[in-house]
């Protein structure tokens, strides 16, 4: 999996993001051509708006602020970036969160810890295809959630960032495969 970022995302540009994802694809198989036809071909694969190119990798986006990037993957995957803001956190964390990622943020976590938790979440809600309200999600304090159809492995990941920004978190989520057995005899 490949994470492709910029700093430099203005959301007011219409079509900003398009652009940088057949430039991030480009990148990604060398040929900025195929690039724009696989982009040129992008639709919506489930009823909430996961976006996928048929015949190229699965693929997730996230933009914060002035931060966008975008996780290929080899198999199905979510990205989150979540910028730190002042947010009533304990509430939002109450009503979202597992008892187990409420206790964290409640006790002391604030608001780093509730953003960390936040993108974890939405990186797995993206990999999935549901949405934040699901209350069916699973903790995802771990490496690894069960959710539904599967073993989904989550983890928090350091873009690189630029000189002066603010703090930032971000995390991936990709399915695992099958899980393995040891049996000692």
């Amino acid at each position: 999996m490949t994470i492709y970022y910029t700093h430099d995302f203005n959301s007011r540009i219409k079509g900003e993001s398009h652009r940088l994802l057949e430039k991030a694809i480009a990148i990604h198989i060398g040929d900025s051509n195929k690039a724009a036809e696989l982009v040129s071909n992008i639709h919506s694969c489930t009823e909430l708006g996961k976006p996928m190119i048929d015949g190229f990798n699965d693929f997730s986006i996230s933009h914060s602020r002035n931060t966008w990037a975008v996780l290929i993957a080899d198999s199905q995957c979510g990205l989150d970036v979540q910028y730190t803001q002042n947010s009533n956190v304990a509430v939002i964390a109450k009503r979202y969160y597992a008892a187990e990622e409420y206790e964290l943020v409640s006790s002391g976590g604030g608001v780093d810890e509730f953003f960390r938790i936040w993108a974890r979440r939405e990186a797995l809600v993206k990999a999935v295809g549901t949405t934040i309200v699901n209350s069916n999600l699973p903790c995802v304090l771990g490496s690894r959630a069960e959710f539904e159809d599967g073993i989904w492995i989550i983890k928090d990941v350091d873009i690189p960032k630029c000189e002066g920004s603010d703090k930032y978190y971000a995390a991936v989520c990709v399915k695992a495969d099958e899980e393995v057995s040891y049996v000692r005899i």
